[in-house]
């Protein structure tokens, strides 16, 4: 009889990403990982390889492509075919100014502006975006506090930062 035992010094975690998503995943790039099994507990890696060719998974309407993940270092705890999340970090900003892309409005003109705390609307200039949150580049200071939807009663609404705009 023949045993096959893994390497557990060196472990991979595979995942699939959607081809809408994986032109942005690039071998080297750092990645967040949780296992399901140890609550509150994280490891970190780096994008190993990216498949070329993206296949259909079951419960699945578009294509999937597997990537595989090196966890840092080791951990004994860990287990082969444990469940694992990935955070993979496309891109690191620092000193920005976000906001969720709800708040963000636009008028029949197309010019984005949010409502200010005092039920102004503040013209803004947007930049770099995800499915969640938008870099506002110009328009808002840190710590503005803004609606996260429209408020009621804007019959009156001041506009601001029409400067921003020649």
């Amino acid at each position: 009889m023949i045993a096959t035992l893994p390497d557990l010094s060196s472990m991979i975690s595979k995942v699939y990403v959607n081809e809408i998503e994986i032109s942005k995943v690039k071998p080297g790039q750092r990645v967040s990982i949780n296992v399901d099994a140890f609550r509150g507990k994280s490891y970190t890696g780096a994008v190993l390889t990216v498949a070329n060719i993206g296949e259909q998974l079951p419960n699945s309407d578009s294509k999937m492509f597997e990537v595989d993940i090196k966890i840092d270092g080791s951990d004994p705890a860990l287990r082969p075919t444990m469940t694992t999340g990935n955070r993979i970090i496309i891109k690191t900003i620092n000193d920005a100014v976000f906001i969720p892309t709800e708040c963000v409005q636009t008028g029949s003109d197309s010019i984005p502006f949010v409502y200010g705390k005092n039920k102004t609307k503040d013209i803004v200039i947007l930049g770099e975006s995800n499915e969640k949150n938008i870099i506002v580049e110009k328009g808002l200071e840190p710590g503005s506090l803004i609606y996260l939807t429209p408020p009621v009663n804007l019959k009156n609404s001041n506009w601001l930062g029409r400067i921003l705009f020649p």
